[in-house]
């Protein structure tokens, strides 16, 4: 008699050429653990400046140096009967300026508002301290205002009898420099003969307005999310380079430079 087959004997035979099917933890790259590699790249700023050690832009600076110190030197030199006539209409202004100036150091007038203010609080102990601090002041200062009246008539009258030409150079000396003090302080009688137009100082924001504005669709992107994290990023800080500046940068990635 033949057996007839039960469930048992039809249970099914494991494939063996086939790997298990469950699901395993994927693998971590990154090691929390891993030390850093104690490297960082340095970049070191030149002990002299470029122009020092180029020598095309040696000359180049030279040049444009040697060509506006000329011009100067042409501009004010035709210009100096000019100069000291209006130096000598404006000694008298500077001379009542210088008057004035040296009155009120030798009588210590700056400290007056701080003695009216003892006075307005009737604090006596400050006030006796600021007068008594007052008289020396205007002790000492007052001698040494005589003193030089004194010597500085003595010598002019040394130089007139002794030197006469000096004394006029003295003179005019004086006259000039009293002439600078009397002139205005927005309207000076000697002004620049090179009128500098001054560069926009180069900042990280300017590039960046730089790059945003040409047009490349990952970059505008890279800046609109921060920059780091997109991979555009400043590598070094801005510098002077020549008659400009530069900076160095990471563009984002994928973005051919």
């Amino acid at each position: 008699m033949t057996e007839t087959p039960t469930a048992a004997h039809l249970r099914p035979v494991p494939d063996m050429d086939h790997d298990d099917e469950t699901p395993t933890a994927p693998t971590m790259v990154d090691n929390p653990s891993l030390p850093d590699p104690k490297v960082t790249i340095e970049k070191r700023k030149p002990v002299l400046a470029g122009w020092l050690t180029n020598r095309r832009d040696f000359l180049a600076t030279t040049r444009h140096t040697g060509a506006n110190v000329g011009y100067a030197a042409l501009y004010h030199g035709v210009r100096i009967p000019v100069y000291a006539g209006r130096l000598a209409l404006m000694s008298p202004r500077g001379t009542c300026r210088f008057i004035a100036s040296t009155n009120r150091w030798v009588w210590d007038r700056e400290a007056a508002p701080l003695r009216d203010y003892a006075v307005r609080t009737e604090d006596v102990e400050e006030y006796m301290r600021l007068s008594k601090l007052r008289a020396g002041r205007i002790r000492l200062r007052g001698l040494v205002t005589l003193v030089s009246l004194v010597f500085g008539a003595g010598f002019a009258l040394w130089l007139y009898v002794v030197a006469p030409a000096y004394l006029f150079v003295f003179a005019t000396g004086g006259v000039l420099l009293l002439g600078m003090a009397g002139q205005q302080p927005d309207s000076p009688v000697v002004g620049p003969a090179v009128l500098k137009t001054e560069i926009q100082k180069l900042t990280g924001s300017i590039v960046l307005r730089g790059l945003d504005s040409i047009g490349n669709a990952k970059i505008s992107a890279a800046i609109k999310k921060g920059g780091d994290m997109n991979g555009l990023r400043f590598t070094s800080e801005i510098v002077r380079d020549g008659p400009g500046y530069r900076a160095d940068l990471d563009l984002p990635y994928g973005v051919t430079p």
